[in-house]
């Protein structure tokens, strides 16, 4: 995103308050196991996920709209802006948990597994039924499977040549079938179609952005529409299934959590912006610095947790914290800033030539790095 003109700025704040708002959950879960008022407030990660989710979707549309990309570019910058860095987390989450456990074949270590999620088929078998094949040993793998997804479903959707309402008809129908077909026979293909809806949604906030600079409640409330109805879908089994609020983080209270917190990110969002985002500077527009390592934030950040149990680092629970967070910061930022733009520019001709009059080559450049 172009941080010199400020157009996207707060989306970049955004995502950099998502992943660190990720990471300190899993510290004051893990580290801090719980305990204390203060870690209450970082049990919506759920939330935070769907944000990322909103924000991929907005700057996919934004950075590749429809009818300037060929599937080869398009393809090979969303599995260069993914893949790397996950392959080396695969391997970083291996490492970490073979030395926690002292042992080769850590817990969640598998063959089938690391199959499974190198070609993006994983999923949190402690949130969903139905799951194919469980994140390896990193539990926030699971979200890169739908990312992924979701990437592959819109290029079809957007060169598809139908009105935009039409395809946000045919999303929303898809994700409502999904939804009712997941309560029939969990499985996790469908719950992946059923959370699409929440990524286009993001996209459907850019389409209006780049067409009149704004967004309003006047153009997305179709869109916030079908979104409760989906909601109101994955209410269903709460009424139905016995004891299916006692857990908030689990199927079924999980995905209803997911629409209802996208339905009040996005009318709490549309209006601030309405009021001229008001305060933003000074609350989430603290977390602009974390923006361009967010990704790796988000992949690297859970593996070192384990370490942090060892007697060396325990007896001295200031410092262990301490040298997780720098080293955390100092080993993303070699990451995503200095890796990442190494590995965009020897791939740059992997590309192919851009399509004729294309607005995504100059877009792409400002959300690059996403």
């Amino acid at each position: 995103m172009q941080h010199a003109s400020g157009r996207l700025e707060k989306l970049e704040s955004l995502r950099g308050f998502a992943a660190a708002y990720v990471m300190v959950g899993h510290v004051a879960s893990m580290y801090f196991h719980g305990e204390g008022r203060w870690t209450l407030i970082f049990r919506l990660a759920v939330e935070a996920v769907m944000l990322f989710f909103l924000l991929s979707g907005f700057v996919i549309r934004y950075s590749s709209p429809p009818g300037t990309h060929t599937f080869r570019a398009y393809f090979v910058k969303r599995f260069r802006r993914i893949y790397p860095l996950y392959l080396i987390a695969l391997a970083v989450s291996y490492g970490c948990a073979a030395l926690a456990d002292g042992r080769w074949r850590p817990d969640g270590f598998g063959w089938g597994r690391l199959l499974g999620n190198l070609f993006m088929l994983q999923d949190a078998e402690v949130t969903n039924p139905g799951v194919w094949v469980a994140a390896f040993i990193n539990p926030v793998f699971w979200s890169l499977s739908y990312e992924w997804w979701f990437y592959m479903m819109y290029y079809p959707l957007g060169e598809w040549k139908a009105r935009e309402e039409t395809k946000n008809w045919v999303v929303f129908g898809v994700s409502a079938a999904a939804t009712i077909a997941f309560q029939i026979e969990p499985n996790w293909p469908c719950m992946v179609l059923a959370m699409l809806a929440i990524w286009w949604s993001g996209g459907q906030l850019a389409a209006e952005y780049m067409e009149s600079g704004d967004v309003t409640f006047g153009r997305q409330w179709k869109q916030l529409g079908r979104l409760l109805v989906i909601a109101g879908l994955w209410s269903i089994p709460q009424w139905t299934t016995e004891g299916a609020r006692a857990n908030l983080g689990a199927y079924p209270m999980w995905p209803l959590r997911c629409y209802v917190g996208v339905v009040v990110m996005l009318t709490v969002g549309i209006a601030w912006k309405r009021a001229g985002f008001v305060g933003f500077r000074w609350t989430f527009g603290l977390f602009t610095i974390f923006a361009p390592i967010s990704y790796a934030v988000y992949v690297f950040h859970f593996p070192p947790l384990d370490l942090l149990e060892e007697p060396g680092l325990s007896r001295w629970p200031a410092a262990g914290l301490a040298v997780f967070v720098v080293g955390t910061m100092a080993w993303s930022y070699l990451m995503e800033v200095r890796l990442q733009r190494w590995i965009n520019g020897k791939t740059k001709g992997w590309l192919g030539r851009v399509r004729e009059g294309a607005l995504g080559s100059s877009r792409g450049q400002e959300v690059g790095r996403r």
